[in-house]
């Protein structure tokens, strides 16, 4: 029930902005499947086109106003951010760092991807994985920077590598 009169809720209106920017009005995007639905989805690919025009990596924050049979409307504090963003290109040029080679390690580097899925590299993690001639790939490890020194291998045993 609503506002004042108990007055039943009959829809939401969603609004959308970038962070230093003004909300707009999602018209359509956002429709709930009845009035009293309290989520609802709006395509990325619509945030990206006018009136949003937001580019992969911004911040995205959202209002709901609430409507009443009787009129009355209720706004919503401002939500939380969000980051607009989508899966990065591959990382390039798998490459051994020979610098770190030794008996039982072995260096290994790569290129950042040429598109990063946004301004999001404080997220970018590769994943680095690793199987012996004849084996499954296995996730090594997780981290941020372009390289890695691999310890503990065994001389003469082929080794896989995937970033």
């Amino acid at each position: 029930m609503g506002v004042d009169d108990n007055s039943p809720i009959i829809g939401y209106d969603v609004y959308v902005k970038n962070k230093g920017g003004s909300f707009k009005d999602t018209g359509d995007l956002c429709v709930a499947t009845s009035a009293t639905e309290t989520s609802c989805k709006i395509k990325q690919e619509a945030l990206r086109e006018d009136p949003f025009s937001l580019d992969w990596g911004d911040e995205v924050v959202a209002k709901i106003t609430t409507r009443y049979e009787n009129k009355k409307t209720l706004e919503s504090e401002d939500g939380g951010e969000a980051i607009l963003m989508t899966n990065p290109d591959p990382p390039t040029d798998l490459r051994e760092d020979e610098t770190k080679r030794t008996s039982n390690s072995i260096g290994i580097a790569w290129n950042e991807p040429n598109f990063k899925g946004g301004d999001i590299s404080e997220y970018l993690e590769y994943r680095v994985w690793q199987k012996y001639r004849g084996g499954v790939y296995e996730v090594k490890i997780v981290k941020k920077d372009p390289y890695l020194t691999l310890v503990g291998l065994t001389a003469g045993q082929e080794y896989y590598f995937m970033v």
